[in-house]
């Protein structure tokens, strides 16, 4: 359905924007809307230009434009529209002087002209350009003189929105010659996967050190909409995902969490398993296993142990290759007694092979100068793991049951056993003299 200008523009009242110099923002979405590549602005104390490429819109969207709103007809043109009437609707409770708007292709287009007070005016015209153009000219008032340092500075509130909701878009943003988008993506981050699925696109992946909570950037038509907390990931854990699919509430702050939300986050849930993925073969792979050039193993393997921990010992048993499961299955967890680090496929193999893992609390570090009994030589061809802690033994019970056995006993009966040798063989004979009798 769709209501008379006038009553359409008094409608158009309630979708008015917290903050009225977002107004750029919503701009932006509209150039997204409309296929744009390139969006530019050139901003000063009283002026506001911008310019962007993509299809031209229409003197029937003029027409309609504050009935877009209220539209349910769906499509990029038509949300292209309302993203449209809420940035200028937006830009003229600044007050200004007058907003014009051009718009075209080959030569013919459409022009829009809004003042305060007055009635808007569209018409069909010749154009020489191709996409659109809107100039937001401000009205004189004292005011101007704090706004021309602002400018100067760099500090305009338009200015400073731009730069920090425009830099996920995925096409250039360009303000006053210089480019501040930079696509759905991050360079920061460890473990960094991209994902770009059913409309859904973007990055994730851990910013060790980073404060705060894990969270979610949700961007649409360009702009990073919200920030979103991540429940059940470590805190570190960080995501960026664009949709233009997403809507937005009635505040124009928040993306609405409808089907559209819950399928990105399942796609985003894969993301995060990939991720600790990267990051468990990186420690599966390396020669030695605690070193990674890139990646800090003190803040990575509680990371992943972590993983391991709330990961269903049966999906571990044999895991597919691109698995989690496969991955954590190959990361060196626990020390042994040689020295090395043994993974959970070590484990297994061990225990196929002797029937049982064994493990002590002890180091035997006190024999390290000895060489028939170092920790190394006490193990012999074995895998004996060093396990002090019981946490670590209650998580290797859940994945080999009985097969895990200590062995301390073992090793101390071994050590016993050596030193009485020693012990006998230091022993001073007492002094012996053989009577020979010769009976020829």
């Amino acid at each position: 359905f769709t209501l008379d200008r006038d009553k359409a523009r008094e409608k158009m009242r309630q979708f008015q924007l917290a903050d009225p110099h977002r107004y750029v923002l919503e701009l932006v979405q509209a150039a997204a809307g409309k296929g744009a590549t390139k969006v530019r602005f050139d901003i000063d104390a009283d002026d506001m230009r911008m310019s962007f490429d993509g299809r031209p819109f229409t003197v029937y969207d003029f027409e309609i434009l504050y009935n877009a709103l209220l539209s349910r007809v769906e499509g990029a043109d038509a949300d292209a529209v309302a993203q449209l009437a809420l940035g200028l609707n937006a830009a003229m409770a600044l007050n200004p002087r007058y907003l014009r708007v051009r718009s075209g292709q080959g030569g013919q287009g459409a022009t829009l002209e809004m003042r305060p007070g007055r009635e808007d005016r569209y018409e069909q015209a010749a154009v020489d350009l191709e996409g659109t153009e809107i100039h937001v000219k401000a009205r004189f008032r004292p005011g101007l003189a704090v706004n021309f340092m602002q400018n100067v500075q760099g500090q305009l509130p338009e200015e400073l929105l731009l730069r920090e909701r425009c830099r996920y878009a995925p096409f250039e943003v360009d303000l006053e010659d210089k480019v501040i988008s930079a696509g759905p993506t991050r360079d920061d981050l460890v473990g960094r996967v991209t994902f770009d699925e059913d409309g859904v696109r973007g990055v994730a992946g851990y910013a060790p050190g980073l404060s705060g909570e894990a969270s979610v950037d949700l961007v649409r038509g360009g702009v990073w909409i919200a920030r979103h907390p991540l429940h059940g990931v470590s805190a570190d854990f960080r995501a960026v995902v664009a949709c233009d699919a997403f809507k937005k509430d009635v505040s124009q702050l928040d993306i609405r969490q409808d089907e559209t939300y819950e399928r990105a986050s399942e796609i985003l849930k894969a993301a995060h398993r990939r991720s600790l993925m990267t990051i468990a073969q990186r420690f599966g792979q390396v020669e030695d296993s605690w070193i990674d050039p890139d990646v800090d193993p003190k803040w990575a393997i509680p990371l992943l142990w972590d993983a391991m921990q709330s990961y269903p010992p049966a999906k571990l048993e044999d895991p597919k290759p691109g698995d989690l499961g496969h991955a954590l299955a190959r990361v060196p967890f626990w020390p042994t007694l040689g020295g090395d680090k043994a993974s959970l496929v070590a484990l297994q193999e061990e225990q196929k092979k002797h029937d049982h893992v064994g493990w002590t609390p002890n180091t035997y570090r006190e024999h390290e100068d000895d060489e028939v009994l170092t920790p190394a030589a006490l193990a012999g061809d074995r895998l004996v793991l060093v396990l002090p802690r019981s946490e670590d033994r209650d998580e290797l019970k859940r994945h080999l049951g009985s097969g895990l056995v200590s062995v301390t006993r073992k090793l101390n009966r071994r050590i016993k056993a050596e030193q009485n040798k020693r012990q006998w063989r230091l022993r001073v004979a007492e002094p012996q003299i053989d009577l020979f009798v010769d009976n020829n």
